[in-house]
């Protein structure tokens, strides 16, 4: 009986991650070498003596272990980390989810317009009137939701402790000592932990935004 040839175990084998969605971000990073941004052979050449695909792409190399693997340029020799293309995909996913939040917009879960901004999307909307204290309400034209838009810290009666807190939380200071400092109770604290977390959410929606625009 004839015995069945065995596959070779390397014939199968990537030395590079697979993409996900589309995404691969392992390639040279070097923005000045001719194969930045170009995907190299992700084949596993070990004991198949593979040529480079393109003859005018070398193969480089892969080298380390665990979290420490990277890519080297067969071009320019730079060393490039490789990266787990799904959990960059499932990061990116994440932070977007998060920057969707904007409290200018129509908080209406069910309306068409819900979650639309009034920066991208003003024909959305139409002045109401102002609150008291004299900031612009503005209100849904499909389902008549109303939001104000003033100061971020217009509901804070210590608006002078923002930044106070701020310099504390940024050297590391903790909770306890940061109510004694600044001689506010630890609800507020906690309170304007919050209002922090939702401006730089703002930020990053504005400097994302901005990116987008770019060609």
């Amino acid at each position: 009986m004839k015995s069945v040839p065995q596959k070779s175990a390397t014939a199968g084998k990537r030395r590079l991650p697979l993409p996900f969605f589309g995404v691969d971000v392992n390639f040279c990073r070097n923005a000045q070498c001719a194969h930045f941004g170009v995907r190299p052979d992700p084949r596993d050449g070990r004991g198949l003596k593979l040529g480079p695909a393109n003859a005018n792409f070398p193969r480089g190399e892969v080298g380390g272990t665990g979290d420490k693997k990277y890519f080297e340029c067969g071009s320019c020799g730079q060393e490039s980390v490789i990266k787990n293309n799904r959990a960059v995909v499932e990061e990116y996913t994440r932070l977007r989810r998060l920057q969707r939040f904007n409290g200018k917009a129509c908080s209406n879960e069910g309306c068409p317009s819900h979650g639309k901004t009034l920066e991208r999307w003003p024909d959305l909307y139409l002045k109401s009137g102002r609150t008291k204290a004299g900031h612009q309400r503005y209100a849904c034209k499909r389902c008549r939701s109303t939001f104000t838009v003033g100061h971020p810290a217009r509901n804070h009666r210590r608006q002078s402790k923002n930044g106070q807190i701020l310099k504390l939380l940024v050297h590391g200071t903790s909770l306890s000592k940061i109510t004694e400092i600044a001689n506010v109770a630890p609800r507020d604290v906690y309170r304007k932990l919050d209002f922090i977390y939702d401006r730089i959410r703002e930020f990053t929606d504005q400097r994302e935004g901005d990116l987008r625009d770019v060609d």
